[in-house]
């Protein structure tokens, strides 16, 4: 088909899936209908992926394009929680859905006028396993797909239980998770440009990566440790979080783009993969850690498991 036919048929097909999740009137029918729209946003992203590393001529400014890209992307996280809650009315979330098929049009309208002519070198056409085997022999690729998986497994874990540790164990309210929420993302629009450019200019990804994992592992340990809710002392600490996760994830996004080419989309589809492994792994190590220890110390076990990116970051031969 081509990237951008692909592209094409993946947003129509979301399309028709948020329509689905509109009048869906039966857990069977949502499960369906939400199933097609998680697996078409990753074919989404990996298309996206495909035409931005198609135009990156200049595998120096690497960082700077992807730092951009994920600052927007990340902005509708930050955005997106005070949209659904002026169009959230008592348990009525038909108007979230329609909105956002809604946005469907423009997209569509967006990637016709935009990404029609961009030239893209057809991918080849290899086995799983075979690309498996590939990767594995480049160890900068292993690495750092090892890190980006280890980055997975963490907002996995975090989206899951920290809502409910917060809202059942410290005890806050619903509403002032929200707000929380809203400053814990704030460092994925603050900082990854800049991390972004100075890995290209004058640091490389290497140092940035390590850093970016004991931050997230030392904000981890704090979280037993108050066990009271007080506003600002969680809003520092979830911030910390993301600050480590942010840095984490731009240098190893740029990390990764440098070392591939447009047509390596069997690499780029088993790198962007780690997010779906990451909430099958995230969930058992989770619920492991439960069963060993207890709610709050689930934490600092994933602090543990945030180290082990450290191990992987330092493997790497870095790009300055």
């Amino acid at each position: 088909m081509g990237v951008y036919h692909f592209l094409l048929l993946s947003i129509v097909l979301e399309g028709i899936a948020i329509g689905g999740l509109i009048y869906a009137n039966s857990a069977l029918s949502a499960g369906f209908f939400f199933t097609i729209h998680q697996v078409i946003v990753s074919m989404i992203l990996l298309s996206f992926d495909v035409f931005l590393e198609a135009v990156t001529n200049n595998e120096g400014h690497t960082g700077k394009l992807r730092s951009v890209y994920l600052t927007l992307a990340n902005a509708t996280l930050v955005v997106s929680p005070a949209l659904v809650g002026l169009l959230l009315v008592g348990n009525n979330y038909g108007p979230i859905y329609t909105v956002s098929a809604l946005l469907i049009i423009p997209l569509l309208l967006l990637v016709i006028g935009t990404l029609r002519d961009v030239k893209v070198n057809p991918p080849e056409h290899v086995q799983v396993l075979e690309s498996l085997r590939g990767m594995w022999k480049h160890s900068n690729i292993r690495w750092v797909t090892g890190a980006h998986l280890v980055l997975q497994v963490f907002y996995a874990w975090m989206v899951i239980y920290t809502p409910i540790y917060l809202h059942d164990h410290i005890g806050f309210d619903w509403n002032v998770i929200g707000v929380l929420f809203t400053i814990m993302l704030l460092p994925f629009i603050l900082f990854e440009i800049p991390v972004g450019k100075l890995a290209d200019d004058r640091f490389g990804e290497k140092e940035f990566m390590i850093f970016g994992f004991i931050v997230m592992a030392l904000s981890l340990f704090l979280f037993p440790l108050v066990t009271y809710p007080s506003f600002a002392i969680w809003a520092s600490i979830l911030f910390l979080t993301r600050v480590g996760a942010s840095i984490v994830e731009i240098t190893s996004e740029s990390y990764f783009f440098k070392q591939v080419a447009g047509n390596d989309s069997d690499w780029i589809s088993i790198f962007r993969g780690t997010r779906s492994v990451g909430y099958i792994v995230g969930p058992l190590c989770a619920s492991a850690s439960i069963v060993l220890f207890s709610f709050p110390m689930m934490f600092p076990a994933l602090a543990c498991i945030c180290l082990t990116g450290i191990v992987c970051a330092k493997k790497l031969i870095d790009t300055r």
